[in-house]
């Protein structure tokens, strides 16, 4: 209420200023209502209304007042208004885990996802490898980081002769390639692992094995081998003269030189 020194003074009031709701009435001088601000600022949570009093009287003198009106934010009405409020849309996160998280404090459906514990990361011993063929891989040791991860391996994609045992989580065995082809020396088995971590997050690795060819078994493989079948031929001879370089039985016949 306005209480002016004269009751024949005149009040002005400056009804633009005044928030939301709230009005003044010039026959009692009152100003009274429910203040309801429609506009928040993203992140305001406190607003001072400045509403200028001209109080004019008989003789022409004026006297200047200004009302102040602070109104506090409280998003989810609890009335715990959100400058004290540590969880302002009451959606059960504090504004401090939203904030951390990048989720709006103000809005009870924006909250953060589910926080993912961090887990060690997934080891694979001796991950890479390269062998002779039939002899046995050096065993290969799936660490998963977290006892409840799981791991699948896909086994299809295994050479002959190694097996997986989910028990130990292990690779090991002897590799058998027994389908060569004609001029193939190597071969390189792609073997995906993945580790299923118990929030769901999933790690894929791959495992290599490199299998070389030793025709004639005799620890060198064909790759560097300079007769890969043993028979006494050099590679380079065979395959000049059309034979079998990994067949011992295909030898080159004498030679014979012409007479002229």
């Amino acid at each position: 209420m306005i209480t002016p020194g004269d009751p024949a003074s005149v009040v002005t009031v400056d009804t633009s200023k005044l928030p939301n709701g709230v009005t003044y009435d010039p026959t009692t001088k009152t100003i009274s209502g429910t203040p309801d601000v429609t506009d928040w600022g993203t992140t305001e949570e406190s607003r001072k209304f400045e509403i200028p009093v001209v109080v004019t009287n008989p003789d022409g003198t004026t006297v200047n007042k200004t009302i102040e009106i602070t109104v506090q934010r409280d998003t989810d009405g609890d009335g715990t208004p959100d400058v004290t409020d540590t969880d302002d849309d009451g959606d059960g996160y504090t504004d401090t885990d939203e904030q951390a998280a990048g989720s709006d404090p103000k809005n009870p459906n924006s909250r953060p996802i589910a926080v993912i514990t961090p887990v060690d990361p997934v080891t694979i011993t001796n991950q890479t490898q390269t062998l002779i063929d039939e002899t046995p891989i050096t065993p290969i040791l799936i660490g998963t980081g977290n006892i409840d991860s799981t791991v699948t391996v896909d086994t299809t994609k295994l050479p002959n002769g190694v097996t997986y045992n989910p028990g130990t989580l292990t690779i090991s065995g002897t590799p058998d390639v027994t389908d060569w082809g004609t001029t193939e020396e190597s071969r390189k088995f792609e073997i995906p692992v993945v580790v299923t971590n118990p929030d769901g997050s999933k790690v894929t690795k791959t495992i290599e094995i490199t299998v070389q060819r030793d025709t004639d078994g005799d620890g060198t493989p064909d790759v560097t081998d300079t007769d890969d079948d043993g028979d006494g031929y050099p590679d380079t001879e065979e395959v000049a003269r059309g034979t079998d370089p990994k067949d011992p039985t295909s030898k080159p016949t004498t030679s014979i030189t012409p007479n002229y």
